[in-house]
């Protein structure tokens, strides 16, 4: 997975395939071991246009009710929302039974 920004600031985000082609997105790319539960639930809160906050927290709920369904994603994750101003860098703390 790569995400950045382009020069003019838009969002950049694709991933690859195995041979390392770039299969480039207009809104969101999902990988690793929980990309079925990802998949769905990113497709059902995401909108186009979210502010910083807003993106972390979908990002946030996303990514925790995935690996809450899937014991080998593991605990949590780490978010980096990419701005103009900067990154933001939050960890997140899931289940740890």
């Amino acid at each position: 997975m790569i995400a950045g920004l382009e020069p003019d600031g838009t969002p950049f985000v694709t991933g690859m395939d195995l041979l390392g082609a770039l299969a480039p997105a207009e809104d969101f790319v999902v990988s690793g071991n929980s990309t079925d539960s990802l998949l769905g639930v990113c497709e059902s809160m995401y909108t186009p246009g979210l502010q910083p906050e807003e993106l972390f927290e979908v990002i946030s709920q996303c990514l925790l009710s995935a690996v809450n369904r899937d014991c080998l994603s593991g605990w949590g994750g780490i978010v980096h929302v990419i701005t103009k101003e900067g990154t933001i860098t939050r960890t997140l703390r899931g289940r740890m039974d």
